[in-house]
């Protein structure tokens, strides 16, 4: 409590403290021990809590056992503080009457205000007039009349409860929104706030009423009950209601049970399930219906069944550098999840992990499961894994100056259809930095590499084999050179880096037999530029002689602004054919490749990532991000041109743009919006969206909508739009 400021004269100072020490030696039968010792009335041994009254001005009559106490009153027990302008207590009633700019605050930081008080049992219980409550959150209530019992329960009559801020400009206006009810009962013990007869209100307008009525207190954090509703409406579903019921199972665990009513489709029952353990934790979450199912290649409905989803995440300690873990993701059909806007993925993964950290290395043991959600793919020739084991180690520096790196491998898949392969690899590599006098910086890197593999249905010139053995052992030597410069400008720095290595190893590092698991995706760009092998796996290596050149430059201000550029370009003695010819990578020499990032100020951001072709410097990639304008208006554009992987055709070329925008329009009120365009074949539009917003200390509502224009088997092209409003406190 922060002490008040006034100024007193030398008698009144005197008087004060006169009448707080006479007080304090001799209430120890009425209002607790004394506040200068423990002292008490003759014949009186009752135990009370200590109290401390402080006053400008102190009366005790011996007579009739009664104080008053006038002028800035502050009355301490135990963990309340009563504060007023006059307090008259009884010590034969044991009573505390209080008028005047009354407040009490509570144990639990709840003030209540009035004009007059009427308090018993230590300030636990008493008649309030006028009752005001502010609470922590600063949510306030409102009655005619309050009653408080053992200081467990405050009953007020006649009452209102909002946790909306009051205009500033006309404060008798009605809140936002606001409960009014008959009675309103805030229970202390069990942190909830009951209501009887209670009408929710919306700027003064009634729009629902409720018999009973009762939501958590604000030192609740979690509790059992409804969430506030979901409503929508879409082409695929029709109307969508969903009203979450949260279920507080026990302090480490909880469950969310989201009954999902669609006009079109039936009901939905959706499920989030939460729980830590003493050495981890884990969540669940699915969902079950019995709808519609319908033919993958014709889209059209065949009969009802049961359709569903269950995800899983968990991660769980083993000792102090082990755990292990897993994750869940299946579905029962391949469309279900874009059907209900659950998720949107071509693959599922599910996995269970262990892994340890020991000192400089780090040991990963992995199970992966499949499931294909693309129309192209064949469930059949999904591969399942199990195990993959991984082992890194790092080396420390030697007596050379140069550090080790070991890499080793082992996996197991297998398919129904399909090639199934075992694989073993281990890798190793020394790495030396040097700098020279002139400040270049080289860095030489050896390794030896050794793979074997065991396969089957591998289809060759010879047919397939029941066991196919293949192997590959692949040194390799290569050194880096760069040669930074660096100078200032007046507030500007300026950065110049000519960079380039060569790579030496034997011709053929990729024989037949070895299949290509983890290394059909190839991506050319400036972060595989300065790599010596830009495949993304094992199953594929570059190799024979081959070299890189590129440069990076960049700019800085001393305020924040920067800019920066990167290109390049790979060289080869012969044309690697192991790349396709989209990648820009098989010939002598690769395509070019640049980055160029933008950030002049804090409102606008750039970056450009781009692929030139190496005959014609014609655009086969290019990517462009840009964020402009400040935080209150904030509009973003990308752009994507990339060349379509020939070997997997759910890789087409893809030509798009993409924008949003989201405009704050003031304190409570935003508007956004999003639109996505196919530029080949014509152009179309993919999906568009907007957003209304709304969000202040007391409620957040949105307005959705949203529409796309793909079809993909039976998800035909859709429109929805949804209102989503929360009331907080409320749950």
């Amino acid at each position: 409590m922060l002490p008040r400021r006034r100024k007193e004269k030398k008698n009144t100072r005197r008087a004060r403290w006169a009448g707080t020490l006479g007080v304090g030696l001799a209430l120890s039968g009425g209002l607790g021990a004394a506040w200068a010792g423990p002292a008490t009335l003759p014949g009186n041994t009752d135990e009370k809590k200590p109290v401390l009254i402080t006053a400008d001005d102190v009366a005790y009559d011996q007579n009739t056992g009664g104080v008053v106490a006038r002028g800035h009153v502050e009355i301490a027990q135990e963990n309340r503080v009563l504060l007023a302008d006059e307090v008259h207590y009884n010590e034969r009633n044991q009573t505390v009457v209080a008028t005047g700019n009354v407040s009490l605050l509570e144990p639990d930081g709840t003030v209540l205000f009035a004009t007059y008080m009427k308090l018993t049992d230590e300030m636990k219980a008493g008649v309030i007039n006028s009752i005001r409550v502010l609470m922590i959150d600063n949510a306030r209530m409102a009655g005619r009349q309050g009653v408080r019992e053992g200081g467990e329960t405050t009953t007020l009559e006649r009452a209102v409860y909002s946790p909306c801020n009051l205009c500033k400009d006309d404060p008798a206006q009605a809140p936002l929104w606001q409960i009014k009810a008959y009675r309103v009962v805030h229970d202390q013990v069990a942190k909830e706030i009951q209501y009887q007869d209670a009408f929710v209100e919306f700027y003064g307008v009634p729009v629902l009423y409720s018999p009973y009525l009762s939501h958590p207190d604000p030192t609740v954090k979690r509790k059992s009950g409804f969430m506030m509703p979901a409503i929508g409406n879409s082409t695929e579903l029709g109307t969508r209601v969903s009203t979450p019921y949260y279920w507080a199972i026990s302090p480490e665990r909880d469950l969310t049970i989201t009954p999902i009513i669609t006009s079109k489709q039936g009901m939905v029952l959706k499920g989030d399930y939460r729980a830590l353990t003493d050495r981890g934790g884990y969540e669940l979450s699915g969902s079950i219906t019995y709808a519609d199912l319908y033919d993958s290649n014709t889209g059209t409905t065949s009969r009802e069944g049961w359709r569903g989803h269950l995800f899983g995440d968990g991660h769980f300690d083993i000792g102090s550098n082990s755990r292990w873990g897993f994750s869940l993701q299946r579905a029962s059909d391949e469309t279900y999840l874009q059907r209900y806007s659950f998720q949107s993925f071509d693959r599922l993964r599910s996995q269970v992990f262990a892994e340890s950290f020991l000192g400089d290395s780090y040991l990963t043991v992995n199970a992966y499961w499949f499931q294909s959600l693309r129309a192209t793919d064949d469930s059949r020739a999904t591969p399942l894994v199990a195990p993959w084991t991984t082992y890194n180690f790092v080396g420390r520096p030697d007596a050379l100056g140069g550090r080790l790196f070991v890499n080793a491998d082992a996996l197991v898949l297998n398919r129904e259809e399909g090639v199934s392969s075992r694989r073993m690899s281990l890798r190793s590599e020394w790495q030396r930095p040097f700098v020279s006098r002139l400040g270049e910086i080289y860095t030489l890197s050896l390794s030896l590499m050794g793979d074997g593999y065991s396969t089957d249905g591998i289809v060759d010139t010879n047919g397939a084999g029941p066991n196919n053995l293949a192997g590959r052992f692949l040194p390799e030597a290569s050194l880096e050179w760069r040669l930074p410069f660096v100078r200032s400008m007046g507030t500007w720095r300026q950065t110049i880096e000519p960079l380039a290595s060569v790579t030496v190893s034997p011709y053929g590092g990729n024989p037949v037999g070895i299949p290509n698991e983890d290394s059909t995706a190839v991506a050319f760009n400036t972060s595989s530029l300065l790599q010596s092998n830009r495949y993304a796996g094992l199953d594929r290596v570059e190799s024979g002689p081959r070299a890189m050149a590129g440069m990076r430059m960049g700019v800085y201000a001393n305020g924040g602004g920067s800019g920066s550029f990167m290109f390049g370009e790979v060289f080869r003695l012969k044309p690697d054919y192991g790349f396709a010819t989209q990648t820009g990578l098989s010939g002598t020499r690769s395509d070019y490749v640049g980055r160029l990032d933008l950030l002049p100020t804090n409102y606008l951001d750039i970056t450009q990532r781009f692929r030139l072709g190496v005959d014609d410097l014609s655009l086969k990639e290019n990517e462009i991000v840009a964020s402009l304008g400040p935080s209150r208006v904030k509009f973003n554009i990308g752009y994507l041109k990339a060349t379509g992987d020939l070997t997997d055709a759910s890789l087409p070329d893809r030509e798009e743009i993409y924008s949003s925008t989201a405009v704050r329009l003031d304190e409570y009120w935003s508007v956004s919006g999003t639109i996505r365009r196919n530029l080949l074949s014509g152009g179309n539009t993919i999906s568009q969206g907007a957003a209304l917003s709304y969000r202040d200390e007391c409620l957040i509502a949105s307005l959705l909508f949203n529409e796309r224009f793909t079809r993909d088997r039976d998800i035909a092209p859709s429109t929805s739009i949804n209102f989503v409003i929360q009331l907080l406190n409320l749950g």
